[in-house]
Formats: C-alpha cells, structure tokens, sequence
C-alpha cells in the first residue's frame, strides 16, 4: 500500500511503494526521482518541490506501478489533460507530461 511523506522544511515529498531495499535511483528529471530494488521494481518515488509540475504520468506509465499505487498517485496528483508526452528510455532525463500536487490535501 502506498504511503506518503512529506517534509516541510524540505518541501520534498517520498511516496513509498514497497519495504523492499533500494538498489538503485534514477533521475526522472531534476526533482523527481525513483528508487527500485534489485529487480528494478519501484520502492519508491521522492519528488522535491511536489507543488510543482512533476512527470508522475511518465513514472506511472515507464515504471508499470500496480493499478492500486497507480490509483492512490492518480487521485493526489491528477493528471492534467493535454500533457501526453512520449516515454522517455529509463534514466534518460526530463519528461514531457507531468501533474500538479494540492499539498493542503496531503496534510488532511
């Protein structure tokens, strides 16, 4: 089940996806950034500055997240129309397709 952190004095926010250990992180792009275990599974997704325009549809589409994590980040940052870009190659830098964070909502 996801579960969501945000840091104030960060203004950095980690969604954790699984307890699994992180083997690695890729760059989304600047401020978002995936954690996978050994077998490139997402663990989880840290995004800084998530009031921001992030590429959470690219993480959605390039990770294969499960329909229910899918579901969770789909409600709290809902994905804005017009912004359907092309999947970048993993680790290949900034996306073109990104959604908007409600932090007040968050917090509730």
């Amino acid at each position: 089940m996801l579960r969501t952190e945000y840091d104030q004095e960060a203004d950095a926010l980690y969604l954790t996806i699984t307890d699994e250990p992180v083997a690695r992180t890729e760059e989304v792009d600047p401020g978002t950034l995936v954690d996978l275990d050994d077998e490139d599974s997402v663990v989880g997704i840290e995004v800084i500055n998530p009031s921001r325009l992030w590429p959470a549809a690219l993480v959605i589409r390039q990770y294969g997240l499960d329909p229910s994590d899918q579901e969770m980040i789909e409600a709290l940052f809902p994905v804005q129309a017009g912004h359907e870009g092309p999947i970048q190659p993993r680790g290949q830098g900034v996306a073109s397709d990104a959604v908007g964070l409600d932090l007040e909502r968050l917090s509730a």
